[in-house]
């Protein structure tokens, strides 16, 4: 299984290319991946359209897959009211919105690729996508109510939280 986060619009920060670098997602990397995990600014990007809303999420979402890939992830953290941190999986046609256990106050790093990492990792243990994206969603969620300030800026996903939280 291939995932690709983009990070090609990172959360906090500027852009970490031009229009030549999406172009060269969606022609060149996307038709070959298992997964895609655009935060709602890089599916805008993709998609060519803003993407605030779960409604908009799920267009893009088929739209990303269009370009050829088998599986989206728009996550959910730019979302803003009921919505926010809600991710919208979109996976051969089948769509589940993912909302999150609570929305943690504060703001935080890393998190897109520390959640495709995670997933590519479940994947490349056998277990079906869904059930991976859930399990590293909740994974996630962990390392952030664990993570610790180092510094003065936005706090890095804690990467040693279990990898089962709720056991």
């Amino acid at each position: 299984p291939w995932v690709v986060d983009p990070v090609s619009l990172p959360s906090r920060g500027v852009p970490l290319g031009d229009g030549r670098l999406t172009e060269a997602l969606a022609t060149e990397l996307l038709p070959h991946v298992t997964l895609v995990t655009p935060n709602a600014r890089e599916a805008e990007a993709l998609a060519g359209f803003a993407v605030e809303t779960i409604a908009d999420a799920r267009q893009a979402a088929e739209q990303i897959a269009a370009l050829g890939c088998r599986s989206v992830l728009v996550t959910g953290g730019h979302f803003s009211g009921e919505a926010q941190g809600t991710d919208l999986l979109w996976d051969a046609g089948d769509t589940y919105e993912l909302p999150p256990s609570h929305v943690l106050p504060g703001e935080f790093h890393g998190t897109g690729c520390a959640l495709s990492a995670a997933i590519a990792t479940r994947l490349a243990r056998g277990e079906p996508l869904p059930d991976a994206v859930k399990r590293s969603k909740a994974w996630l969620e962990s390392a952030l109510k664990t993570a610790f300030a180092v510094g003065a800026g936005a706090k890095p996903v804690n990467h040693f939280a279990p990898a089962e939280p709720d056991a």
